[in-house]
């Protein structure tokens, strides 16, 4: 029970008949296997700090007549004490000492779980109620009355989603989410609230008051109380000493409202035995029923058929209460856990034998931070914060859980644990600490690869110890994180590429190359990050693998990285002629296709107007900037297009093949030969005399024009 929504319910011994029930929700992260250690891997030089959890350690508690419950944060649920009619859940009748697991089905989880006097309640993972142990009245509700030493489920109405469960008095409760109660089994004082005294062995619906669902219940010893949905407390069952609160002594065999103080509503409720206690919202604590032990915590011996105050000390609220039938304990605003009643098997935990009629506290050791209570018959139990089981009182049955039968007037530690070693691949890491909840850190040693954890450690008086499978992870598998590239080369040139690897340790790299048949196969004393071969003859493709203390298994391979070996194509040559222009042009070689060079050839009085394989334009014309395959040697000759002032031929005929100048050599102005025969000579030789000529006539023409005019 850790706040006032939470209802703690369980039923106490057959001396005191007590019901009480958690019926808080165990946390989702509580409810899984232990996991393996963190972190979960580290270098491989060691050094790493690993902790953990070992042992059973508790999440909440549930205590029965002489019987314990509890979930482990394993999500295991355990039992120890009383087993006489199989109410462990184990399977036997053997009574037990110390916790051993209850026999849930396979991969149910308990999620809620309540204790009887000899018998034990589980709801389950899957949505169905479980029960166990004693059922001579039906009060497992599986339609029998057998015993059983496993669960088997609860015949509740199919599609019922439970949201609380509770027994009591050797009745069984179960409320459903929708705000409808179940109950079945004992039903000699009417606590089923069908308005019947009909014992059931399957579930029944208490008759609920119109109008009105219920949120919370609690039960005790042939009586039960429901909080309803219009604020109101309900009780319903044994009355004899005034304990369904309505001002009388009556039994009731359908719901009746409690006489609650005016203005007050009850916030959470606890029911043992004959006695009832509720936390109202003005922040006091109420008691009503049967106070011949000052169980009632109001400084007298009277019992009580209304509600009146329990006396804790000025300034304490509870936060926490649970009844042990003859005892009632709270958990204080200040901390400290208060109990009060009867004593004689030392329940109250403060070191005496005397019975007190008001609250005194129980010593739990400095520091503890209480996160549930609950007691049994004689019997008180304080459940830390950090998983650690604190009992006191009545043991003769081993239900203190602590591995002995020996009363205690104080409370003491039932679970502790000491971790003695934690060993990772056969060696002990160092520098271990150890907590008595069972948690623990040590350094790890060193190592590599994935290694088992071995956790060794005492509770119960005996030696346990957990291995976890590939439990920690030394250092990490090789990693490629640069791939081979691949090159076109040369018949006979060299290949090099380079691979990229992590890991730790730092990963060994095995360069290997594929046969014709597809096969691989490692290239001798080939093992640096960069590959260099000489004098490839063929196409051949390489790989990395790299690998490193992981083994084989762990090894990475790198994606392939191909030379492929190809001869480079011939070389051809252009050859440009100025064909009547000046200027120098060196060839262009290439093999592959290139675009043509631009021209730098210029002519008086003509414009350049592209390339022709024949010097007179017959041939095939390139435009400037045409991009030739290079496929063949080729001569281009300039082409001109005449100007107004141009004279001579535009694009005279060839008269030699050499390029014009050579390779940026000085032009002649056509190639660099001299005509040998048919060239016109003053086109060629000497165009300097021929204008001489023509100027000379032109001025004996205009003379003669002259003289005719005259």
């Amino acid at each position: 029970m850790t706040g006032v929504s939470q209802l703690v319910l369980r039923t106490r011994s057959r001396f005191v008949l007590v019901a009480m029930v958690s019926i808080a929700t165990v946390l989702v992260g509580a409810a899984r296997a232990a996991a393996a250690p963190t972190p979960a891997g580290g270098p491989t030089g060691g050094g790493t700090t690993v902790a953990d959890q070992a042992g059973v350690v508790l999440t909440r508690i549930a205590a029965g007549g002489t019987t314990g419950y509890g979930l482990g944060r394993d999500g295991v649920l355990y039992a120890w004490g009383s087993n006489y009619q199989g109410e462990l859940g184990d399977g036997t009748t053997t009574s037990r000492l110390t916790p051993v697991p209850v026999s849930l089905p396979a991969g149910v989880t308990a999620t809620q779980i309540a204790a009887g006097d000899r018998e034990g309640y589980a709801l389950g993972s899957d949505g169905l109620l479980y029960a166990w142990g004693w059922n001579y009245y039906g009060q497992l509700g599986d339609g029998t009355t057998t015993n059983r030493s496993t669960p088997v489920p609860v015949s509740l109405p199919a599609g019922a989603t439970i949201a609380q469960i509770a027994i009591g008095g050797y009745t069984g409760y179960a409320l459903d989410s929708d705000g409808v109660l179940y109950a079945w089994g004992w039903n000699y004082y009417g606590q089923l609230g069908d308005g019947t005294t009909i014992n059931r062995s399957a579930p029944v619906p208490v008759s609920v008051p119109v109008g009105v669902t219920f949120t919370q219940i609690a039960v005790n010893s042939g009586s039960a109380y429901a909080l309803g949905s219009d604020d109101l407390l309900y009780a319903w069952g044994w009355n004899l000493y005034g304990q369904l609160g309505d001002g009388t002594t009556i039994n009731r065999s359908t719901p009746v409202p409690v006489s609650v103080p005016v203005g007050v509503t009850f916030t959470q409720i606890a029911a043992g035995n004959s006695s009832v206690f509720a936390l109202g919202s003005d922040d006091l604590l109420y008691a009503w029923g049967w106070n011949l032990y000052g169980q009632l915590g109001d400084g007298t011996t009277m019992n009580r058929s209304t509600p009146v105050p329990v006396s804790l000390p000025a300034g304490v609220t509870a936060t926490q209460i649970v009844s042990g039938g003859t005892a009632g304990y709270a958990v204080g605003s200040d901390g400290l856990l208060y109990a009060w009643g009867l004593n004689n098997r030392h329940q109250l935990g403060d070191g005496t034998a005397t019975d007190r009629l008001t609250p005194v506290p129980v010593p739990l050791p400095e520091g503890v931070t209480v996160a549930q209570i609950d007691a049994s018959g004689g019997s008180g139990y304080a459940l830390a914060s950090d998983g650690l089981l604190y009992a006191w009182g009545y043991n003769i049955a081993g239900q203190l859980g602590d591995g002995t039968t020996l009363d205690r007037w104080a409370p003491v530690l039932t679970n502790s644990v000491t971790v003695t070693s934690v060993v990772l691949a056969g060696v002990s890491g160092t520098n271990l600490t150890s907590a008595s909840n069972g948690t623990w850190s040590v350094d790890t040693p060193g190592g590599c690869g994935l290694v088992d954890v071995v956790v060794n450690w005492t509770q119960f008086g005996a030696t346990h110890a957990s291995t976890f499978v590939d439990g920690f992870a030394y250092g990490s598998p090789p990693t490629i994180t640069g791939q081979p590239s691949s090159a076109t080369i040369a018949t006979g040139g060299t290949f090099t590429t380079t691979v990229a690897v992590s890991g730790d340790d730092t990963p060994t790299i095995q360069w290997q190359q594929q046969d014709s048949g597809g096969a691989w196969a490692d290239v001798p004393g080939a093992t640096d990050a960069t590959l260099v071969v000489a004098g490839l003859a063929e196409t051949t493709s390489y790989r990395a693998v790299a690998t490193n203390c992981w083994g084989a298994t762990a090894a990475a391979t790198s994606a392939m990285g191909t030379a492929t070996v190809k001869d480079p194509a011939p070389t051809h040559t252009v050859r440009f002629h100025p064909n009547g222009g000046v200027g120098a042009m060196p060839t262009q070689t290439a093999s592959v296709p290139t675009a043509l060079r631009a021209n730098a050839f210029t002519r008086a009085g003509f414009t350049f107007s592209g390339w022709n394989t024949a010097a007179d334009g017959s041939g095939t014309g390139h435009a400037p900037g045409q991009v030739y395959g290079f496929t063949a040697d080729m001569d281009l000759y300039a082409q001109w297009a005449r100007d107004s002032e141009g004279t001579g031929p535009v694009n005279p005929p060839a008269t030699g093949s050499a390029p014009a100048g050579g390779p940026g050599g000085p032009s002649t102005g056509d190639g660099g030969a001299l005509p040998s025969t048919g060239a016109p000579f003053l086109d060629v030789c000497v165009p300097g005399g021929l204008a001489l000529m023509l100027f000379g006539a032109a001025l004996l023409r205009a003379a003669g024009r002259r003289r005719r005019e005259v």
